[in-house]
């Protein structure tokens, strides 16, 4: 009989952890909230990716950021990806060739279009956010930066840049093979002096 309900609440307890991690599992989304420089540290902290970048068109129709710096979230290299989803929020509307701060989330393919107050558009130094909150573009990225501790400029690769091999490799791989010569001659040396 005792054995019965130890079995019983074992599985209880299973059956609640499987529950449990099935919930915590679920992608947690940012829903709405804003992107304000003056929240808390754990508000801001909350966004994974944060970038000035500008807005442009791809060949397809489709929108991306091309990151200028980050202040939140790897340094990635190349265009991200806006990929719209059907959600709660009203999205922010971006226009091509703007330039903008952005707190981003993950989505499949991309990154999930940012809510209004997510975003801030910058001209002429001065940022404004969907939602009608006006900062300087100074004032801004000081504030997100003191709180993120992050300014990080993405690599900007130009095409047809790769390895210098004639003017790096070559001398280089020349300077090892004789530091590995010497070394060789050397040790012979050591040898015949002292066979031990």
């Amino acid at each position: 009989m005792k054995c019965e309900i130890f079995v019983g609440i074992f599985l209880s307890g299973l059956l609640a952890a499987a529950l449990g991690a099935r919930v915590s599992a679920a992608p947690q989304q940012l829903s709405c909230r804003p992107l304000d420089p003056e929240a808390p540290a754990a508000e801001v902290l909350a966004f994974p990716l944060i970038v000035m970048a500008r807005v442009e068109t791809r060949s397809d129709g489709a929108l991306e950021l091309v990151p200028e710096f980050y202040l939140r979230g790897p340094a990635l290299g190349g265009p991200l990806l806006l990929v719209p989803e059907e959600g709660e929020c009203p999205p922010a509307a971006l226009e091509p060739d703007a330039r903008i701060l952005a707190g981003l989330e993950p989505a499949p393919g991309g990154w999930r279009w940012p809510a209004e107050g997510q975003v801030f558009v910058i001209r002429n130094g001065v940022a404004r956010s969907g939602d009608g909150r006006t900062i300087s573009e100074e004032e801004l990225v000081a504030a997100l930066r003191r709180t993120t501790g992050q300014l990080a400029y993405p690599g900007t690769p130009e095409p047809g840049r790769t390895f210098d091999w004639l003017g790096v490799g070559l001398p280089v791989g020349v300077a090892l093979a004789a530091i590995f010569a010497v070394g060789l001659y050397l040790m012979r040396l050591w040898h015949r002096i002292d066979p031990t």
